[in-house]
């Protein structure tokens, strides 16, 4: 051991889903999109270490027991040390996209055992980006990649997943450099940016950011929630503009995706830029109080006047493991029984220094 103090990791709930339960790398291929110890320490600064202090515990390591990992280095990295930039970029877009458009997942049935939680939201963006330039990972780089995220277009041979747990032979596998929309991400994005922006440890001022006095707490009545699985972490605010979406469209995955295996007709395209607002950070719980109470998140206003303006649109409660509607979709109007607007961020923050 190199410290006095390490992270542990074990699998208790789900190992079924691992198909080799000796090898902790499919293990951290899923939950971080890295599998090569020497990779993951120039991303995430750690190590594995033995198990506990014995140095032939790994000889014997199951997925139930617990991995050690150790930081590296307290030092940064030197730049001949660095991912190179590709590389890196490419890690950056596959975990935002397995955090957006994470892959269709079953959550009740006889495989319940194998159900592969994915909790995160794209607060961890910001998170991994501060982690990596305290790294030494240049600015330029880590700015040009939120950059491109905000600006709705992605150029990259990142995919996302279309596996789970995620493979290690399809995050290796080479595939062509593609132009992906984000458009259905981008008003969350920038309302976070936004938020982030004074914690980010350099300068970052991309243009159509919304004015932090510009972001307010929206109150958003849900109706018919169901009841079941409310328990799993795995729901998405969703809006949509009945006028651009179609009938033919199976799934709410399936209009997200930009790559090879999604909609790919002139209405489905004109459905993901213009007709999909995706929410991840937001606050609900399933008892009938905060039902009846509705659905908390922070949003730009712009975002909400022009839904507000034009076009028929509705929001819903959806799962992002079955990508089906948990609640009915109710219209996106002002009133009580609609979208309500609440405190500024500005405030909040004022109020909390």
């Amino acid at each position: 051991m190199h410290g006095t103090s390490w992270v542990t990791a074990n699998v208790l709930r789900n190992n079924p889903a691992f198909k080799d339960q000796t090898d902790p790398k499919p293990f951290m291929n899923e939950y971080v999109c890295e599998s090569e110890y020497q990779v993951l320490s120039k991303i995430m600064n750690v190590e594995p270490a033995t198990h506990g202090l014995r140095p032939d515990a790994m000889k014997h390591y199951t997925l139930d027991e617990y991995l050690y990992w150790t930081r590296r280095d307290s030092k940064k990295l030197r730049f001949p040390e660095l991912l190179h930039r590709p590389t890196l970029e490419k890690w950056l877009y596959t975990i935002f996209l397995k955090i957006t458009i994470p892959y269709h997942r079953k959550f009740a049935g006889p495989a319940w055992d194998k159900t592969v939680y994915s909790p995160l939201n794209i607060t961890t963006i910001f998170r991994v980006i501060m982690h990596l330039h305290e790294l030494g990972y240049p600015a330029h780089w880590l700015g040009g990649f939120l950059s491109s995220v905000l600006g709705g277009k992605i150029t990259t041979n990142a995919r996302p997943p279309r596996s789970c747990p995620l493979t290690i032979s399809e995050l290796k596998q080479q595939r062509p450099v593609r132009v992906m929309s984000v458009s259905p991400f981008v008003a969350e994005m920038q309302t976070q940016a936004a938020i982030w922006m004074p914690l980010l440890p350099f300068g970052f001022a991309p243009p159509g950011l919304p004015n932090l006095h510009d972001i307010y707490l929206y109150t958003l009545c849900l109706k018919d929630v169901r009841y079941f699985y409310n328990n799993f972490p795995h729901f998405v605010l969703v809006f949509i503009n009945n006028d651009l979406f179609k009938e033919d469209t199976k799934t709410l995955r399936e209009a997200l995706l930009d790559d090879e295996t999604g909609n790919s007709s002139a209405s489905d395209k004109r459905l993901r830029e213009e007709g999909i607002i995706v929410v991840s950070v937001f606050e609900w719980t399933n008892t009938i109080r905060d039902i009846a109470q509705g659905v908390r998140f922070w949003l730009s206003s712009s975002v909400v006047d022009k839904m507000l303006m034009g076009g028929e649109w509705v929001s819903a409660l959806y799962r992002n493991d079955s990508w089906m509607s948990h609640s009915d979709s109710c219209p996106v109007k002002d009133g009580p029984e609609g979208i309500q607007r609440g405190e500024r961020w500005i405030d909040i923050r004022n109020m909390a220094e």
